[in-house]
């Protein structure tokens, strides 16, 4: 990250007497030290599929997925060409102009997971913003965890803690000046003011400020509150250093709720389509139940 500065410029108006004027600098965001992760040993995650903890890894080397994966849209392709790969091929994400989705894929986490849904889950997956990756009429939503159970948790369904929760991704509406695209999360909590959505931003660290043409790693973990108390956690990394971290979430009130699925979803939008064709790249999706870092990939990284 480059080193930032500012310059403050005060100009009197009008004096009344003598004053006192105190400046205080802002210290920068701690950078804490993640856990050891599944994949820190591991070149290009091989062997990572045999690790106790880990539910999915998927490397889109198959063709025939992206037809599986898209629902009919024809807005995916496997491909080795547009971004440089960062191990053989990539899913490649298109949000054609006018059409809010580009992804739309619910991996069921009961199925991975010896017919269980957890309480607690972990996923990383390596993304890559094309150059023209410029959503300037709105934000939209990335992938995230979720338990709608068809019921509540989007499209302004209201979650009341016993029906649903979610807990997308978000990308920024950016503007044209803008250096770098803002990623976060799009939740939907029991908190009263948060169960028709809410936009939280990554904002600590290297914060959710992505560089496009470059792959960065981003992982999140999601962890249940305990029914009746607001301990529910949520945290994200962005390249193995923590971005986001909030640790008093209401996401339900019935222990019924679990982690549902996790959410594949590209989609531009509230009700706003793009004026642009908006390209990305996924790759090395992995799902588990602990800490997965970044992973070794060189010579990216």
């Amino acid at each position: 990250m480059q080193p930032l500065s500012a310059e403050l410029r005060l100009t009197v108006l009008k004096a009344r007497g003598q004053g006192n004027i105190t400046l205080m600098g802002l210290a920068p965001p701690r950078q804490q030290v993640s856990p050891p992760g599944l994949s820190d040993t591991l070149d290009r995650d091989g062997g990572l599929d045999h690790r106790p903890g880990v539910w999915l890894r998927e490397r889109f080397e198959n063709p025939s997925l992206a037809q599986s994966w898209s629902g009919g849209l024809n807005t995916l392709a496997i491909v080795a060409d547009g971004a440089p790969p960062i191990d053989g091929k990539a899913l490649r994400v298109t949000v054609p102009r006018g059409v809010h989705t580009g992804l739309q894929k619910q991996i069921t986490l009961a199925a991975l997971n010896g017919g269980k849904e957890p309480e607690e889950a972990y996923f990383r997956y390596h993304l890559w913003l094309d150059g023209s990756w410029d959503p300037y009429i709105d934000g939209g939503k990335m992938p995230g965890f979720a338990g709608t159970y068809g019921q509540a948790g989007w499209g302004g369904r209201a979650v009341d803690g016993n029906n649903g929760w979610s807990a997308r991704g978000a990308f920024m509406r950016a503007d044209p000046g803008d250096a770098g695209r803002g990623i976060g999360s799009y939740v939907y909590t029991a908190a009263p003011n948060e169960r028709s959505g809410a936009i939280w931003g990554w904002n600590l660290g290297p914060t959710g400020w992505l560089p496009k043409g470059r792959w960065v790693a981003v992982e999140q973990h999601l962890r249940l509150n305990t029914p009746g108390r607001p301990d529910g956690v949520l945290r994200a990394w962005i390249d193995g250093q923590l971005a986001f971290e909030k640790r008093d979430i209401h996401w339900r009130d019935s222990a019924t709720l679990k982690i549902e699925t996790l959410w594949m979803n590209v989609y531009h939008g509230g009700s706003a389509t793009p004026d642009r064709e908006l390209v990305l790249y996924i790759d090395n999706l992995v799902i588990a139940d602990r800490y997965i870092g970044p992973g070794r990939f060189p010579p990216w990284r």
